[in-house]
């Protein structure tokens, strides 16, 4: 069996049995090795492969297309101009979602008509192809870790082939999904493949970004995008206004990139909420303490992550966050393959500051010092646990309140008759 156009081997084998029925102007062909039937009457003809994986197995341009397992039937009624087929298969690349997981189950519908070659998969992908590959997809998420997968593999199998693959996505009001409850929103998303380089646009209100992906080399930057796009790409967060930067470079399993966002409320993000929770129960870090933050959220003046990934292992180099109320800064790792992190962060307070300056209050909490605190937070990424890494000034601080208390009227002796003897010697 054969590709007419193409004259690629569909299937091939020294010798095959068949059982045939002829009866007046209907003919059926059956063949129990392929789970195949053929069927030829007045109205047209149809042929049923009830298992892929069996044309599969001596097919070498279905393993390249990683097409084995379904079925498939390609039909023509009599008056039709075209050859259609349908076809239920498993795939192994991901790209499509049913509700909101990723699914390997696809239903396709298509047919053929003078060498072009019209695809519907879920009702949701609508693929043309003659020269090259069209894309359309309206409402439709896709899996791009799982794209980028497919290609990649169908591109090293065509290595050897003379043709260039052309490939052009064009997409409309969806997300891109890269994780449970983590998307990337767009209004449009073009992507264009061509002489192995993939390109690729996205929009989503006043945002923008582009991609440029080559011989697994990649570089990728956005820019102005907003509190809704933030909310979807940060799990478990709830960002109120603001606006998202950021700029990645490397390849796929070894990159760099900068994150960084501006004039933003954080109302909800479980890192921020776990440190200020851990912070309420400390008497030393009571200036730390923001008790409208859970009702109003913190306003962030911008915040920064620079890190370097490698095989989804993530090492901060950088965290930087300055707010009104107080600055974080910090490194550390986060490993998505064990999801687990491990971050040391230094606290200081613009608050503890401002109440130094607050005569003998100021001094009986905070004493001569400025107030920082370093803080460790570890565990599970989804709930990690935060401890101080200042336990013995912990301690030791209400020991230090008490004591400023009782010396507090010796301080204020000692610096009159300071500044006495400073006059005299004047």
């Amino acid at each position: 069996l054969s590709d007419p156009n193409t004259k690629k081997i569909l299937y091939k084998n020294d010798k095959i049995l068949l059982s045939s029925e002829i009866l007046d102007d209907n003919i059926t062909i059956v063949s129990n090795n392929l789970a195949t039937k053929f069927i030829s009457q007045k109205s047209g003809w149809r042929v049923d492969f009830n298992n892929i994986k069996y044309i599969a197995n001596n097919s070498k341009l279905l393993q390249e297309l990683n097409i084995t397992d379904g079925k498939f039937t390609l039909f023509k009624n009599k008056n039709d101009k075209y050859i259609r087929f349908k076809a239920t298969i498993v795939y192994p690349y991901k790209i499509l979602l049913r509700g909101e997981k990723p699914t390997d189950k696809y239903f396709i519908k298509g047919k053929i008509y003078k060498e072009k070659l019209f695809i519907a998969i879920n009702n949701q992908l609508h693929i043309t192809i003659k020269d090259d590959v069209k894309i359309k997809l309206n409402n439709a998420p896709l899996n791009i870790y799982a794209l980028l997968d497919a290609i990649t593999n169908f591109k090293k199998n065509k290595n050897k082939n003379k043709n260039t693959l052309k490939i052009n996505v064009e997409a409309k009001k969806s997300y891109i999904y890269l994780a449970k409850n983590k998307k990337i929103l767009y209004d449009t998303l073009t992507l264009h493949y061509i002489n192995k380089i993939l390109t690729a646009q996205l929009f989503h209100a006043k945002g923008s970004a582009f991609l440029q992906l080559k011989d697994e080399e990649f570089r990728l930057y956005g820019e102005s995008f907003d509190d809704k796009f933030m909310n979807k790409l940060f799990s478990r967060s709830d960002f109120s206004n603001g606006s998202l930067d950021f700029s990645l470079n490397g390849k796929l399993n070894d990159y760099k990139g900068v994150i960084h966002i501006k004039k933003t409320t954080i109302k909800k993000y479980v890192v921020l909420n776990n440190i200020l929770a851990f912070i309420n129960t400390i008497p030393s870090l009571v200036t730390f303490s923001l008790p409208g933050y859970n009702k109003n959220g913190l306003y962030v003046k911008e915040a920064i992550v620079q890190f370097k990934s490698k095989k989804s292992i993530f090492n901060i180099k950088n965290i930087y966050l300055n707010s009104k109320e107080m600055k974080i800064i910090g490194k550390g790792t986060v490993d998505l393959n064990k999801k687990k992190m491990n971050i040391k962060l230094t606290l200081k307070s613009d608050l503890g500051s401002s109440l130094a300056k607050v005569p003998v209050l100021g001094y009986i909490l905070l004493g001569e010092d400025s107030l920082s605190t370093a803080l460790k937070i570890s565990g599970d990424i989804k709930n990690p646990t935060v401890s101080s890494l200042l336990a013995k000034d912990i301690i030791v601080a209400p020991i230090n309140i008490i004591k400023r208390v009782l010396t507090l009227p010796y301080k204020y002796i000692y610096e009159a008759f300071d500044s006495n003897t400073s006059k005299k010697k004047k």
